[in-house]
């Protein structure tokens, strides 16, 4: 029988979203995986398969969820050239905010 999953699997890919945005995929050795997201290897191969799909499902959750807060921003826009200097005033903003200027996950 199999066990049961102990842990959020959004949490993971959250954890895992940081870790790779901070390190970058090739910087994130699989230990550095492991310690950081305090799960244990096994848990990780039999969830996300290896590190590059999770590496992969991580991406798809960050650009999922900033997509949607894309669309609802650009479906409230009513004048062009405000939104399109919104979008860039906002994401300046947030690149001059992050102490780690991390830059864009993507």
């Amino acid at each position: 029988m199999a066990r049961t999953k102990e842990f959020e699997k959004e949490e993971a890919l959250d954890k895992a979203i940081q870790l790779f945005w901070n390190k970058g995929y090739n910087g994130a050795s699989m230990q550095e995986v492991v310690d950081y997201l305090e799960l244990s290897r096994s848990s990780i191969y039999d969830t996300f398969g290896d590190k590059r799909k999770l590496f992969i499902e991580a991406l798809q959750k960050y650009k999922r969820e900033n997509a949607c807060k894309m669309i609802d921003f650009l479906e409230q826009a009513t004048e062009v050239k405000a939104t399109v200097q919104e979008v860039f005033e906002r994401a300046i903003q947030e690149s001059i905010a992050d102490p780690q200027r991390k830059g864009c996950f993507v």
